[in-house]
């Protein structure tokens, strides 16, 4: 090809310095447009080919191949059959002759742009694409055949899911074609690999290229086409080599594991690749030399292997025990785990699949578990076992409470889990198994606890592994309760109260300053704490409850205390004392909390408190008279609340916290703060204009108290409440001011959802402040806090005050449409918020509709079917073809679906030409046979099927009418 040199180097410039740093934006702006330019010529692309071939400069090769890809997604179907075929060949060339002189991303740019073409097309005006593919396969040369392997992954990734500017029916298609080829195809690689399996260096490459295809080709095809024994032996034979081409290998037998359905025709395939996983974890644990960081990548196939082995194909391999051994290879996985694998991801990824094992065992039979009894019981030795000799993990930085992000605490949350797993299959088992190691590290640690001797400057190391190994089986302990015969609770009980309270009255963590040994016995501590608190939530005896008591109590009075998470761990601990009826002598042990202002203690642990305190005086069976627990709860209230309305957060927490379901508690705790309730409807008015910041406050306060109280705060109060609410609002200024919307919003809410009739009077009011108010403030801003309030509450309206509207019919007649403007204002709202981008309001808009016209056959209305039916439909059919919302494609579909099979001979005849004909960019052909492909189904899968297609293929054909005429 002749080419202009003139033109060739000045593009060579352009680029040059559109490309430099010292470039300014203005100039780039220009050389931009001066290579749009270009891009539109007439055969613009001849002279692409030829830049290409007579340049080196990468930036010219790209912006070449960019402009090709322009040509050929945008605007192929406008070129004539001359040019197509001179382009095709000529790309084809331009790869045979580059594919080793340039860079990769240069070569996978070429490579895709013939396997575009080929999209468009092969087979009819592409007829060779594919059998020049397997030609360069079977080339005896090295490069040509690794070319030629590029290409078949190349076209595996861009035919079988391709862009939207071709229809469905032509994936389907281009599908079915490449299946075709699948059989020579894999006899080819076959062949390959065989031939090359020896070979090093370019052999090497050849197989990892060849894997890589065959992977990609196995993450799509399904295992009815898969079926290859002899490929699939050479894939797990090239596995036993630890090496790239072995990692490779793994992954590519992983994309199969990952299928869930498997034809009874592929099982002997399935189990005979399983049989070759277990040959390698056997392998490597024959390997003395193994470097686990070398080999991180190939252990980590592996291990996801093992993993979708257990966790998907199980029950397969289960019915096949005579030809896979199950045993065998549970136990090298367990040696695997336990013996070969050190603390790091890898191991906490062996336990997620010993979780899919005992997960699968809770659903069997008593029988069927049996068999496994043995596994279990080694693998929970195991983890008891590990817990005691790993050592060397961090255990020092301290987060929040009960959290310290450390290796170690990673480490224990990984193998309790485990534990309580298998202590849910075989209880009295595990449990012993837990105790026979719990017990005599619980005497060591209580003997140091009870020691009047001085105390060592530093733990002996024997005593410290006693308190790794007790923090873990003590957590161990705390999870596994109801796991425990009920003739052993109450000792195991009574230990850990004895043991709790022994370890706050000794302190012994005061007594070191080396910061682990300091940091492990408050730990330690911490877990007893937590561990006594989920042992005495389930007992329904009273054994440990004063010692209990007597644990936590003094770490809560203790002004100088150090250890911030242990007077955390005391608070939730006396908040779960506190929640059940308890005997009324404990409160000689809490007095001292009733009495002490507690402003030591951190924010979050003295709110846990307050609302411990509140607990008692509500739940627990007092000799005393109501008035004293009455002064009781008014002196919390007082003290959650130094400011009045001022700072309800407190009390906002406690009431959200505390939820008394008898009567007499709830109106105790009414009275208690009734007068700070009174207040705030008083000072709304003016609070709402100066200051607007705790408005918020006030009205979570209100809400919160509604809900709780609304049998005795009475109608009367109730009324005004909302009516100074409502009042204040319509008087603000809401594009200055939303502080509280959302909660107003959601108080409306509840009391429109209330059933009460007295209520219904606010529907006016409400649907006024919305309408007039504040949805002309929202309406075109995403306002995420507010819409979703605004419409649940407009959801409620149509939900539980439908009579509002539809007023009772008489003798089966059309119910009567009363406030017709306001109803069909709430729907245009509806109708406005699903053509707008906010996918969250999107959702809960779209399933507000589907819940009325569930309920009340919104979709059926007269006035919806000739007002509003069309509307809705075209706004839902729009989104799916501009996938908008493409994560609710199905929800979608199947809105449409419901308002369809309102008259579906009308939806097909009527609707879907309508619709398509005001669709931009279709042609009247298009339009026409569009409409005659849509499938008049009407039951549901199908009907949503067809919408997708149909959607597809609008997108299709406005995407392939949007090209230039010509180029």
């Amino acid at each position: 090809m002749d080419v202009n040199e003139e033109s060739l180097r000045t593009l060579e410039s352009l680029l040059e310095q559109f490309f430099d740093d010292c470039t300014s934006n203005e100039k780039k702006q220009t050389i931009e447009l001066t290579l749009a330019s270009f891009t539109k010529q007439q055969g613009a692309w001849k002279q692409c080919l030829q830049f290409m071939n007579n340049s080196s400069n990468q930036y010219v090769s790209m912006f070449c191949l960019a402009t090709l890809e322009t040509i050929i997604t945008k605007k192929w179907l406008t070129l004539m059959a001359e040019e197509k075929s001179q382009m095709t060949s000529l790309l084809y060339e331009c790869c045979l002759d580059k594919h080793d002189k340039v860079p990769p991303f240069i070569r996978n740019k070429l490579l895709k742009l013939v396997v575009d073409i080929a999209r468009y097309d092969w087979p009819h005006f592409y007829p060779n694409f594919l059998t020049n593919i397997i030609s360069l396969i079977q080339s005896q040369n090295e490069k040509t055949v690794i070319l030629g392997l590029l290409f078949l992954q190349t076209t595996s990734e861009e035919l079988i899911c391709p862009r939207e500017d071709i229809n469905v029916a032509r994936k389907d298609e281009l599908k079915c074609l490449l299946l075709a080829y699948i059989p020579q195809i894999f006899n080819l690689l076959i062949d390959l690999l065989q031939r090359l399996r020896g070979m090093t260096n370019v052999g090497e490459e050849i197989i990892l290229t060849g894997l890589h295809a065959i992977c990609h080709l196995f993450s799509w095809m399904s295992l009815e086409n898969i079926n290859s024994p002899n490929l699939l032996n050479l894939i797990c034979d090239i596995a036993t080599k630890m090496d790239s081409k072995g990692d490779q290998a793994l992954s590519t037998i992983n994309e199969l594991l990952y299928k869930n359905w498997v034809p009874y025709s592929f099982l002997p395939s399935l189990i005979s690749i399983c049989c070759h996983g277990n040959l390698l974890l056997k392998a490597v644990l024959m390997k003395r030399d193994l470097d686990l960081e070398e080999n991180s990548s190939y252990l980590l196939k592996l291990t996801e292997f093992v993993r979708l082995t257990i966790s998907q194909h199980w029950n397969r391999l289960e019915s096949s025990i005579h030809n896979f051994p199950i045993f065998d290879f549970l136990s090298n996985f367990f040696r695997y785990t336990f013996h070969l694998m050190t603390v790091d991801s890898m191991f906490y990824e062996c336990l997620e699949s010993w979780l899919s094992f005992v997960d699968y065992l809770h659903s069997k039979e008593a029988h069927h578990i049996e068999r496994y009894n043995q596994v279990l019981v080694t693998l929970a030795q195991g983890i008891l076992k590990k817990m005691q000799t790993v050592k060397d993990l961090d255990d020092e930085t301290i987060t929040e409470y009960g959290s310290y992000d450390t290796e170690y605490e990673k480490f224990i949350n990984h193998c309790m889990e485990l534990i309580a797993k298998i202590a849910d299959i075989m209880p009295r088992k595990t449990c012993s198994m837990v105790l026979e190691v719990w017990h005599p590290s619980c005497t060591a640690y209580y003997q140091l606890l009870s020691s009047n001797a001085e105390l060592p400057n530093e733990l002996p190391v024997s005593l410290l592994d006693t308190v790794l190994t007790l923090t873990g089986t003590t957590r161990a302990l705390g999870a596994m309760y109801e796991n425990f015969h009920p003739n052993e609770q109450p000792a195991i009980l009574s230990s850990l109260a004895s043991i709790a309270a022994q370890a706050t009255r000794a302190n012994i963590h005061t007594k070191y300053q080396t910061r682990a040994i300091h940091l492990q016995l408050i730990n330690l501590h911490v877990q007893f704490l937590d561990a006594l608190k989920s042992w005495l939530n389930n007992s329904k005896t009273e054994d440990g409850l004063d010692e209990a008591v007597r644990a936590c109590v003094p770490l809560l009075l203790e002004v100088d205390n150090q250890a911030p998470l242990l007077q955390k761990a005391a608070a939730f601990l006396l908040s779960g004392i506190t929640a059940l009826p308890r005997p009324i002598r404990l409160l000689t042990i809490l007095e001292p909390l009733f009495v002490s202002a507690l402003s030591h203690l951190a924010k979050n642990t003295w709110k846990i408190v307050q609302l411990a305190l509140v607990r008692c005086v509500l739940f627990w069976n007092w000799d005393t008279t109501s008035s004293n627990r009455l002064e009781l709860l008014k002196h919390v209230v007082k003290q959650m609340t130094p400011g009045g309305i001022t700072d309800l957060k407190q009390i906002i927490w406690l009431l959200q916290n505390c939820q008394p379901d008898n009567k007499e508690p709830r109106r105790l705790l009414f009275l208690a703060v009734q007068p700070v309730l009174e207040q705030s409807v008083n000072e709304f008015p003016q609070l709402i204009e100066t200051c607007p910041e705790i408005i918020e406050d006030v009205l979570k306060f209100f809400l919160e108290s509604f809900r709780l109280f609304q049998d005795f705060i009475g109608v009367d109060f109730i009324f005004r409440a909302i009516t100074v609410f409502l009042t204040a609002y319509q008087s603000a200024d809401l594009k200055e001011n939303s502080c509280g919307v959302e909660q107003l919003l959601e108080l409306l809410t509840l009391i429109v959802e209330h059933p009460a009739n007295t209520y219904k009077q606010f529907i006016p009011n409400c649907i006024e402040l919305c309408l007039d108010q504040i949805y002309p403030h929202i309406a075109d801003i995403s306002s995420p806090q507010i819409k979703p309030a605004f419409f649940q509450l407009f959801k409620s309206i149509l939900m539980h005050k439908w009579h509002y509207f539809y007023s009772g019919s008489l003798l089966g007649c059309e119910p009567v449409l009363e406030h017709k403007d306001r109803f069909c204002q709430i729907l245009v709202t509806f109708g406005q918020s699903l053509t707008q981008t906010d996918i969250r309001v999107f959702a809960q808009n779209l399933h507000a509709l589907e819940s009325v016209n569930t309920k009340w056959k919104l979709y059926h209305k007269d006035l919806f079917r000739s007002a509003f039916l069309g509307e809705f439909l075209t706004v839902l059919m729009n989104n799916l073809v501009e996938k908008s919302h493409a994560l609710l494609g199905d929800e979608i579909a199947t809105a449409v679906y419901n308002m369809a099979a309102v008259d579906f001979n009308t939806y097909f005849n009527s609707f879907i030409p309508h619709f398509l004909s005001q669709v931009s960019g279709l042609d009247s052909y298009q339009r026409e046979m569009l409409h005659q492909r849509t499938k008049p189904d009407t039951d549901l899968p199908s009907f949503i099927q067809n919408m997708h297609r149909l959607a597809n293929d609008i997108r299709c054909y406005a995407l392939c009418n949007g090209s230039v005429p010509s180029l």
